[in-house]
């Protein structure tokens, strides 16, 4: 690795630098000769810019479902159906799916 790399590296926080490295084995395919200090950090910052978008997405996304959550087995919208309810790990059923549930079950009661 090259010396100037080395250094750069030893002076960042542990998460950039093993951000950097793996940047550097996947740009290089394991070889960092190969590119300038320069090369990789213009793709670093690149990589970050990439990782903001994708974690400001995911904020979005998370505060959508908890300001309009919806039921995950239907997909239905909170305020298309009468009720929703909530778990503690945040999964949500609407009373549609309640009832198709317990009608499938006493189905299998009858059955069995």
């Amino acid at each position: 690795m090259d010396q100037r790399l080395k250094q750069l590296l030893s002076h960042m926080d542990s998460e950039d630098a093993r951000l950097l490295r793996t940047l550097i084995e996947g740009f290089n395919g394991g070889k960092t000769e190969e590119k300038s200090l320069a090369e990789l950090q213009e793709r670093l910052e690149q990589t970050r810019a990439r990782i903001k978008v994708i974690e400001e997405k995911a904020r979005r996304k998370m505060a959508d479902a908890k300001a309009n959550p919806f039921c995950h087995y239907c997909r239905v919208k909170a305020s298309d159906v009468e009720y929703m309810f909530q778990s503690d790990t945040n999964v949500n059923i609407c009373s549609n799916c309640v009832v198709h549930g317990y009608r499938q079950l006493r189905m299998l009661r009858r059955e069995s």
